[in-house]
């Protein structure tokens, strides 16, 4: 079975302009796991791995797209 790579696209903490990308990879349960970057007590950063199907990656404020920028039907 081929592994699919999506981006996901997160407007959090970061400034309104900059748009920030994860790359999230298919698993064979149907899960997208990616490397997210987590604000933590007293403004520290951190990165956590999190597998999530895209229905709970949209409905966190993530938009989950292509590699090649067009967005994932959910």
């Amino acid at each position: 079975m081929k592994k699919l790579i999506a981006a996901i696209c997160v407007i959090s903490a970061v400034p309104a302009f900059a748009d920030v990308e994860f790359r999230a990879k298919l698993q064979d349960n149907g899960e997208y796991c990616a490397r997210i970057q987590l604000e933590g007590p007293g403004a520290m950063v951190f990165h956590k791995t999190k597998c999530r199907t895209l229905e709970e990656w949209k409905e966190a404020g993530y938009n989950v797209k292509t590699l090649e920028g067009t967005e994932v039907e959910i």
